[in-house]
């Protein structure tokens, strides 16, 4: 098919024109007879007639039609249910089934494409499967064969499978563009079982503190039973037990206990539920988890004029957080103001009438961390005046009603982007009215929104005076925003985080360290890499790059690993892999010049324990994912529906591309071209004309 970049109207016009030129050309007389003249007129016609239609630039629409074999693929479940369950699948057989099954399938003019929902990749002389997976996502999996394959090359998917996922969606949620055949395997019937089912508690705790640890716990099959719910420090000692009984045939309950914290360190529990029945997985009856015990408790002072709901605002968010002790002072009130405070609060101080004027000038003086709630009988010239002028312009008496706006150029901490929007519901706050703005050093992490229109006046900030690190809101009227927030989502998380964050920013010991190197987490699954941060500054403590560091990870045996790693700009977190469950210390050390930088931590491999969980194969997923994707379900491995499926020969794959050219690209039309021209001439010349 032939297309025109210009419209093809002008054929219209091209050839009247080619005539007349090809007429007037050889009109007048010449040395060879009529029927010589008319064929020279033809082969000068066609020339002049490619050389003009060229000029409209012609191209070619093709379309070339391929055949090839479409894909069947076979999807095997490498999960450790799939060989721990009731009627676990024998490893050996399944990895001899594989070839017989890919050879029907190869024999019904379609490929055989063998994958393993853990993804990994089977090497061609692998002979057997190893069932190890520690979690089974198998939505992933299918949307995986997406991007693997074109969807429009498979024919069909065979998933061997117990159904059981732990991660990820539920598959049978999605549509499949091909249909998705299911064999399940293991066992429906759930045995009689015991386990832990989930663990609730806090990474970490402070010492002298009590730390609760949620436990929740199923049991089938023991009705009128009991059984014992305990748990055991790293020496197998019990710091706790409770009796639980069971009153239906399926039965699930929670318990919370409360586990005191003596001394600092990594802390290693075992949570065990057991009864006097016999199991037949006992491997979900325990579960290990880890508290990092910390003897660093803040001391927090909240000094105020007078009574005010801002005060019980942030007293109540504080007292939400482990490991601070928060203290209230008001004029006249008997508190020991000497003690050492690692955070003063001042509402409404310094003021006119001079209260608290002690506490504040011993906080300036020893350059205690502090943040600043605005009140109407503040004082803000003199704090302007002691605090390095946050805050430039005019600052009048009169009172004003902004809405908040959270800039999202602030470093220090990061609001949650779910509880930001938040804010576009709260009620305004009162702040003194005037023409005033951030000065360059302040952070500014809040600003004021009059009614829709963004302003750059400052709500709340954070500045700092001779390393004295401190903070300013400059609203009344915290208590609504806590109030509403927890009227209208159930619970002040925003305010709280606000409050909470912002005490913990200021408190903060940044320590003048030239080489930080930690892990990401402290507990790390088996099979997922251990995650290393690496930070090196130079004398001006400015990020530098290019050093090399030494890692030495020990586990609990002793035995030493060492790695070596460069620290390049953009070079991401330091991964180490394969590590096998277990307690690992770490010592990273730099050299640079004469001097040598170390850091040391630890942090824990734990194995995933999720395929242990749950061992009862869930065949109603499998069938409803087949009913779902136009496949089938069955159980037999020698259902003729499945033979069927396996050997039908199906048609091969007619696709279709089409292609774009410029005719004058096309060398064969210019050949044509010079061809009729050639000819002409060479005739003229041959019948005597010039």
């Amino acid at each position: 098919m032939i297309q025109f970049e210009t419209s093809a109207l002008w054929l219209l016009l091209i050839i009247p024109i080619v005539g007349l030129i090809v007429w007037i050309h050889y009109s007048w007389n010449h040395p060879w007879s009529k029927s010589a003249n008319g064929l020279l007129r033809g082969v000068r016609a066609i020339s002049l007639l490619l050389i003009f239609i060229l000029l409209l630039a012609p191209f070619l629409n093709t379309t070339k039609t391929y055949t090839s074999q479409s894909k069947f693929i076979l999807a095997i479940d490498d999960s450790e249910s799939m060989v721990s369950g009731l009627n676990p699948i024998d490893p050996d057989e399944m990895s001899s089934s594989i070839p017989i099954l890919s050879e029907k399938i190869q024999n019904s003019n379609r490929i055989p494409v063998i994958e393993l929902i853990s993804e990994k990749v089977i090497e061609e002389n692998q002979k057997k499967i190893e069932f190890n997976n520690p979690t089974t996502n198998i939505d992933r999996f299918l949307h995986s064969l997406e991007k693997k394959h074109d969807p429009n090359d498979i024919s069909g998917v065979l998933l061997i499978s117990d159904g059981i996922f732990n991660s990820g969606l539920s598959p049978d949620f999605d549509a499949y563009p091909y249909p998705i055949h299911t064999l399940g395997t293991g066992d429906t019937i759930s045995p009689m079982d015991l386990k832990i089912s989930f663990l609730d508690y806090n990474r970490i705790a402070y010492k002298g503190s009590r730390f609760p640890v949620k436990v929740e716990y199923l049991a089938k099959g023991l009705k009128g039973q009991k059984a014992e719910l305990s748990i055991r420090d790293e020496n197998g000692k019990s710091v706790n037990r409770e009796e639980v009984q069971f009153q239906r045939e399926n039965d699930f309950g929670e318990k919370v206990f409360y586990i005191d914290a003596d001394s600092s360190g990594r802390k290693k529990y075992r949570v065990e539920i057991s009864s006097n029945q016999e199991e037949f997985n006992t491997n979900n009856n325990s579960r290990i988890f880890h508290i990092d015990v910390i003897d660093d408790k803040r001391s927090i002072l909240i000094a105020a004029l007078a009574p005010h709901p801002d005060i019980g605002a942030i007293r109540n968010s504080l007292e939400e957080k482990e490991g601070l002790e928060i203290d209230l002072w008001f004029p006249n009130s008997n508190l020991d103001l000497e003690k050492e405070r690692d955070l003063v609060i001042f509402h409404q101080i310094p003021n006119f009438r001079g209260f608290g004027a002690e506490l504040y000038e011993k906080v300036r003086s020893e350059k205690i961390p502090c943040l600043f709630v605005w009140g109407q009988q503040m004082d803000l010239r003199s704090f302007m005046r002691d605090f390095s002028n946050p805050i430039k312009g005019n600052i009048q008496t009169q009172i004003d009603e902004v809405s908040a706006s959270l800039n999202d150029d602030f470093l220090p901490f990061d609001i949650p982007e779910h509880l930001a929007i938040r804010l576009t519901q709260f009620p305004p706050q009162a702040v003194p009215f005037g023409d005033y703005f951030p000065n360059s050093a302040a952070q500014v992490l809040l600003s004021q929104k009059i009614g829709k229109a963004e302003s750059n006046r400052p709500l709340f900030l954070f500045s700092e005076r001779d390393d004295q690190k401190y903070g300013l809101f400059m609203g009344n009227g915290l208590w609504r925003w806590r109030l509403l927030e927890s009227e209208a989502f159930e619970n002040p998380d925003l305010t709280d985080v606000l409050i909470n964050s912002s005490v913990q920013f200021l408190v903060l010991d940044e320590e003048k360290e030239r080489f930080r190197f930690y892990i990401s987490e402290s507990e790390v699954l088996e099979g997922s890499p251990a995650l290393f941060n690496v930070e090196y500054y130079n004398e001006i403590f400015e990020k530098s790059f290019g050093n090399q560091i030494d890692l030495l990870i020990t586990n609990q045996d002793g035995e030493q690993l060492k790695f070596k790693y460069q620290n390049t700009q953009g070079a991401g977190k330091f991964q180490v892999s394969g590590l096998e469950a277990g307690e690992y210390g770490f010592i990273a050390t730099t050299t640079v010049g004469e001097k040598e930088f170390k850091n040391e931590g630890q942090f824990s491999v734990v194995r995933s324990e999720l395929e242990k969980l749950n061992l009862t194969a869930d065949h109603n997923l499998l069938r409803n994912l087949a009913k779902k994707s136009g496949g089938i379900f069955t159980k037999d491995w020698t259902d003729p529906r499945l033979e069927s499926i396996l050997s039908s020969n199906t048609a091969q794959i007619m696709t279709s591309r089409q292609s774009m050219t410029a005719a004058i690209d096309i060398k064969w039309i210019l050949g044509i071209i010079c061809f009729w021209l050639a000819a002409e001439w060479f005739f003229r010349k041959r019948l005597g004309g010039y």
